[in-house]
């Protein structure tokens, strides 16, 4: 099973802000998860897998049901965004799905590994910031 680099995590904020060291440690931990086109990662409702998903390359969409039946696409998360943050800090099920639009390709960092993190100002700041601005494009 592959392993995340040091390199591919730096790239992402707000891992840039630690050290090698620390990267190699939280690379670790973490697992890797492939999606082939049209699967859902997880549906709206569901309860949450205690991960964070880290893309490392492909597309995936996010969307949000109002009545269970629409689906609205709300945003697109591409190589090195993140999705699950809200479920993971909240513990609770997800607020809308994510399906991957082509191969997607994911490391998961776990749950309480994020929660270590987000002990680091630099990381607590950043995702209150992100779960903010995603909370304000779903209403």
């Amino acid at each position: 099973m592959p392993k995340p680099n040091a390199s591919f995590l730096k790239s992402i904020m707000p891992f840039n802000s630690l050290t090698d060291r620390e990267i190699e440690e939280i690379a670790a931990q973490m697992k890797y998860a492939i999606y082939t086109p049209n699967t859902y990662v997880f549906r709206q409702g569901d309860p949450s897998q205690n991960v964070l998903f880290i893309i490392e390359e492909g597309l995936a969409e996010v969307t949000v049901s109002g009545d269970q039946v629409t689906e609205t696409i709300v945003s697109y998360r591409k190589a090195g965004d993140f999705f699950g943050e809200t479920s993971l800090i909240v513990g609770q099920e997800y607020s809308g799905s994510v399906r991957a639009v082509e191969e997607l390709r994911c490391w998961l960092l776990p749950k309480e590994v994020f929660e270590e993190l987000l002990h680091k100002p630099a990381f607590s700041h950043f995702f209150t910031k992100i779960i903010t601005e995603r909370m304000r494009a779903l209403y």
